[in-house]
Parts: C-alpha cells; structure tokens; sequence
C-alpha cells in the first residue's frame, strides 16, 4: 500500500506539472512551430527542473532503503522540499528581478513584461499573425514565387503554413529589415524623432521627419515588382494596385519616409462629415456616384501629380500616396498611404519584432511555465514531504534501539551458545570450565578447577595457568 502511495505521489508530483505546463503552451507550439525549438523554450526548462527532481528522488529513495535510519530519510526528505522549493518559486524569484529590464531592452519598451505575464496567449497569437500577415503580404504582391503562375489561395496558404521554415520567407523577414532599420528609422535624428516616439506627432514634428535631409549607406531590399495603389478608389475598382512593374534588380535598395515606420496608412474618414453636409446616406452614394462619372479622371490625375510631386528627393525623397475612397457613404476617406503597403512590410515596430520572432517566442514560452511553477511548487513541496513521511515508516529504525540492543548482545555474550541454551561442558575432565567475555583470558584466569580433577591434573592446570599469565 505504502508503494502505492509513493508511486502516486511521485506522478502527481513533478510529471503532473510537466503535463500542466504542456498543456496550457499547445497555443504558443501552435502559433510558433516553425520557429524550430524556440516555443519549447519554456516546456524544456520545467523539464529539466522536474528531471533534476526526479533524479534527487530516486536517489534519495535509494539511501532511505540502503541505511534505513530515521537520519537518513530526514536527510533526503529535506534534500526533495528544498530542490522543489529552489526549482520552483526559488528559482522564479531570482529570475523576475532582472527579466523585465531585460524584455524593456530588447524591445525599447514595446513589449513590456507585465503584457506577456497577464495574457501570454494573446501575446503568442499577436506575434504568430506578425509572421501569417507578412507571408499573405509577400505572396499578394508576388515577392513569394507563384508556382502555378497565377494567383493561389490554396498556394498561399501552404506558404503560410511552412512559415519560417521557408528559405525565401526567412530571408525576405531579414534581409528587408535591414533596409527598413538602416535606411529608416536609424536615418531619423532627434528631437524630432524622440517627440513622435514620445506620442508627440504634430504636425510641425511630421513636417520635420518627412521633409529633412537624412544620410544613410544605401542597404539590399527584394522587391520583385514596384507596385502603386489607386489614387482614386470607386464600385469599380477591382484590383489592389493601379501599376505592377517588374523592377530590373530585385535587390536594389529602395527609400523609406517616416509614415513607413508607422507602417499602413492615416485615414480621414468622410463619412459623417458628408452626411452631416448632404442630409443623408443616400444623398451622400449619390453625390460620390456623380462626382465619379463627371470628374473620376480628373481627380485621379490630379492626385497621382501630388504622389509624383511629394516623391522628389526636394520633399519626401521616397514614395508616399495620397488616395481617396468614393465607392459608397461608408467607405469614403481620405488616406495618406506609405510605401510598406506596396512592399510587403509591417510598420517598423512590428518588423522589429519579426525580426526577433524566434526570441519572443522563447520569452513568451517562459511565462506558462513561470505561472504553473509559482503555484504547483508548494504541491510539489507537499508530495516531497509526504513521500518522506512515507518513507520514515516504512524505512527508518531507531539507533537508540539499536545500540541497546548490541549492548545486550555484548554483554550476554559468553553467557550461552548461538541458540541461547547453556554451554556444554568440555567432556576432559583437565580442561577449565570456559566463560566468554569481552576478554577471554579474564574469565580464564578467574575460574575455579575442576573438583573431579587429581592432584597430579590440579598441579599441572596451575602450572599452565601461570605460563599463560606470564605470556599473555
């Protein structure tokens, strides 16, 4: 029974964790398994505390059952609560002084550790469709091969699928941050940069960081096609872009403006401003239906000018569009849009962040198992001293007993042979009647003879007596 007992202890211990721990990080595996090993991160270091547990386990079993004392179980009782303590909470407790600098650091703030702590599943599923969306990015403007020479949702699909075990996709996630990184964000010099990073984005700070000079080494960006979106967007608008041109080096380096950083576009939306102007929905799809007709092309040229205009290296130096969206009342804004839409990238917080993907991946592993650590260790303290408990009953002998029992032993020894029964006197009548002690010649020396025995034996008993004093 005791067995039993020990063996469910034993498994609702240290396995039991391993299993929870696993359990709640299917969505981390899940979102990051192209990742290699870098989502396990979290599940192998709680297996490897649960194997040093285990391994102090058997060992301390082991002892309890060789020496079998009330010590030695002690010994190894102590030894399980404190590597359970040390492996769980212990060890959690030193680690959560240094970790969020550490993830402060590493992402100038972006991902705090109070954000991966409160909701780890979020922030998994987040950085999973960092990588989705940019794979669908790539593939809709061509920068991923289309094996069937067209377009392919399934084809598509299966890139999203193989993630970044793909060679191109792990070269377009790095090669292209480098770009963004070197002849971007880094090119951007202060104070204006700091009052946008800061949340300060007035209009003063965007003239600034679009229209300043900056000076950076050109770096490699692959880009299959120079795309532009629609300057005028309408019901009759089909495609994504109005122009798709193959560019003659798909590697050569390409410019960027702040709005790239921001990544997507900035919209005003129209809808209510209409409304509020023509009375109502209806009116509004009918003024936007009339001003398409009469004056589409017109609008659309005038704005591709402004694109053209904002462009020259005198302004912005690199591409940036304005757009305006007339297809119905709901619709309606106007966009300034930047150039990431055109080339596949995420703004450039978020392309930071793919670009170290795989390492928050291994950071946001940590935190189911820092979780379930911090609350199963007590369980785990419990079952170590409950398994000791176990083991001291079964095991352990008091050495008080012990060592009255020997006593009783030496002190009876002589007194009667191995099955406790008198001594049989020796059958020559010359020899002495033997008494064992702890020295044998004391009781020797000591004994009477045997009366039965003659003179002539008494004389000669005596005379031996006295040698073996005289050599002994």
């Amino acid at each position: 029974m005791k067995k039993v007992l020990k063996t469910l202890l034993f498994i609702l211990g240290a396995p039991a964790i391993l299993a929870v721990v696993a359990a709640t990080s299917v969505v981390i595996y899940q979102r990051g398994i192209s990742y290699s090993f870098w989502p396990f991160v979290g599940l192998i270091l709680t297996a490897v505390f649960c194997l040093v547990f285990i391994i102090t386990f058997i060992i301390t079993g082991k002892q309890a059952k060789k020496k079998g004392t009330k010590k030695s179980v002690f010994k190894g009782t102590v030894a399980l609560v404190i590597i359970a303590f040390i492996f769980t909470a212990g060890l959690w407790m030193i680690i959560d002084i240094p970790l969020p600098g550490i993830l402060d650091d590493a992402t100038s703030g972006t991902v705090t550790f109070d954000d991966v702590r409160e909701d780890y599943v979020f922030k998994a599923n987040e950085h999973g469709d960092l990588l989705d969306n940019f794979i669908r990015m790539n593939y809709d403007i061509e920068n991923l091969t289309w094996e069937s020479g067209e377009f392919s949702e399934e084809e598509k699909e299966a890139y999203v699928e193989e993630g970044y075990r793909n060679e191109r996709v792990k070269e377009l996630v790095h090669k292209n941050y480098i770009s963004l990184n070197d002849n971007g964000y880094v090119t951007f010099v202060g104070p204006w940069i700091d009052f946008a990073d800061g949340g300060r984005m007035t209009m003063p700070t965007l003239i600034h960081l679009v229209i300043d000079k900056r000076e950076y080494e050109p770096k490699e960006f692959y880009l299959m096609y120079d795309l532009t979106p629609h300057t005028l967007v309408t019901k009759n608008t089909k495609t994504d872009f109005a122009t798709k041109e193959k560019r003659e080096d798909d590697t050569a380096p390409v410019t960027w403006t702040v709005l790239d950083m921001q990544g997507g576009s900035m919209d005003i939306a129209l809808t209510d401003i209409l409304i509020n102007a023509l009375g109502s929905k209806e009116g509004v799809d009918t003024i936007l239906l009339l001003l398409n007709e009469l004056a589409g092309q017109d609008i659309a040229a005038v704005l591709k000018g402004v694109n053209s205009a904002l462009a020259t290296e005198e302004v912005a130096g690199a591409p940036l569009y304005v757009t305006l969206n007339i297809s119905d009342a709901e619709s309606a804004k106007l966009s300034l849009v930047s150039a990431t839409t055109t080339r596949g990238m995420h703004g450039y917080m978020h392309t930071a962040w793919l670009d170290s993907n795989h390492l928050l991946f291994a950071v946001i592993s940590l935190f189911p198992a820092r979780h379930w650590l911090y609350i199963l260790g007590s369980w785990l303290m419990f079952t170590a001293v409950a398994v000791g408990s176990l083991r001291y009953s079964e095991f352990a002998k008091d050495k008080d007993d012990d060592a009255k029992s020997s006593d009783e032993k030496s002190q009876n020894f002589g007194q009667g042979n191995a099955y406790g029964g008198p001594i049989a006197q020796p059958s020559n009548p010359y020899a002495p009647r033997v008494q064992y002690g702890p020295n044998p010649h004391d009781g020797y020396y000591q004994q009477e003879f045997n009366p039965q025995a003659t003179p002539y034996q008494r004389a000669h008993m005596a005379a031996t007596r006295e040698r073996n004093q005289r050599l002994y």
